[in-house]
């Protein structure tokens, strides 16, 4: 019982050390950005099909990434853009 206490604590722990705590507790399922705004900041208009939308996330993620130093904020902005303008497309332009 004692293991099971000291695992649930280590757990937390480490959560809490490393900020993943505090992301599960403020994980909000609404976006934090509107359509219009997801399309200003990839730079694509409202007839821009998947293939453009996926284009621009690159282009830009090419400039913003992380790993290349970028910002991580502002490449997880790019991600949910890409993520909401893909999510509202057509059913037709998902084939």
């Amino acid at each position: 019982m004692k293991f099971i206490l000291l695992l649930i604590v280590a757990i937390f722990g480490y959560l809490y050390a490393t900020g993943r705590l505090k992301n599960m507790m403020n994980r909000n399922d609404t976006p934090s950005m509107s359509e219009r705004q997801a399309r200003t900041l990839l730079g694509v208009d409202r007839a821009s099909n998947n293939d453009a939308i996926i284009a621009a996330h690159r282009q830009m993620m090419a400039k913003h990434h992380p790993d290349r130093g970028g910002n991580a904020e502002i490449a997880r902005q790019l991600n949910e853009a890409r993520d909401i303008l893909l999510a509202r497309q057509p059913e037709q332009d998902l084939k």
